[in-house]
């Protein structure tokens, strides 16, 4: 089966300047679809493959060179969002914000409300991951501020969970729990799950924090992450949780 990491960067290149972009726009169609249903069964089925797929260098660099090219620009600051997203999830913080910072400038330029929200809580997320924690929460919260403001609520609950870590590494303990649980109640309301067990096990981990000092829920949130993670098959996700779970034995 295709990998939906090499999907969101073959969205960038599966059409040439001279051939229709209506290739491109389905394989944006394709990723949206994969999202809504059943996506991290796709992107974490085989961690070890797609990390292998997404981190290839100058082969990578190539095919976004080559994306740059279209004149499409909705299209292209999608899949440069889709691409990041995945590179966030698997742990390329380099090539989540290249692409994030990409997105969020083509989205910028041509007044593209949902990319430019979606592509700037990545992009904010790796920069308080590189250290830049307050800027870095800026723009995580403005994201959020901005998908509220058009009244949108797709893709909601990654950009709240990308918010969450923020605020928990920025030291708010309680404004982190406070998204992780808004984001889990809205993950409920909107069947938009694909990245519940990274919801949950966040809130494991904010529950064992002595600034909340609620240790003893901790492992039930734990466990809800890991049903969940198996479930969809998600296995880079299932190993974040018992990693975490790892730590609390120590």
């Amino acid at each position: 089966m295709l990998s939906l990491a090499y999907a969101f960067d073959s969205a960038l290149v599966s059409a040439s300047p001279a051939a229709p972009h209506r290739r491109l726009l389905g394989w944006s169609a394709l990723i949206l679809l994969h999202l809504a249903r059943r996506p991290a069964a796709h992107v974490f089925e085989n961690p070890a493959n797609d990390c292998g797929v997404i981190d290839q260098g100058d082969d990578l660099h190539r095919r976004a060179a080559l994306g740059t090219k279209l004149d499409d620009p909705f299209t292209l600051a999608l899949s440069l969002y889709f691409a990041s997203a995945v590179a966030q999830m698997l742990g390329d913080v380099a090539l989540a914000a290249a692409r994030a910072e990409s997105s969020m400038q083509i989205a910028t330029e041509h007044d593209l409300a949902q990319p430019r929200a979606w592509s700037m809580g990545v992009a904010g997320w790796c920069r308080v991951v590189n250290g830049d924690v307050p800027q870095g929460l800026a723009l995580a919260r403005q994201a959020v501020a901005s998908m509220q403001a058009i009244q949108s609520r797709h893709l909601m609950t990654y950009l709240m969970g990308l918010l969450a870590h923020a605020c928990f590494r920025a030291g708010d303990e309680a404004g982190a729990m406070k998204v992780v649980e808004d984001a889990i109640a809205m993950a409920e309301a909107t069947g938009e799950r694909f990245y519940d067990a990274e919801l949950f096990r966040l809130r494991g981990n904010l529950l064992r924090n002595p600034a909340i000092g609620r240790g003893d829920e901790s492992a039930a949130s734990f466990r809800a992450a890991i049903e969940v993670a198996r479930r969809q098959g998600a296995k880079t996700l299932e190993q974040r949780v018992i990693e975490s779970l790892r730590q609390v034995d120590r």
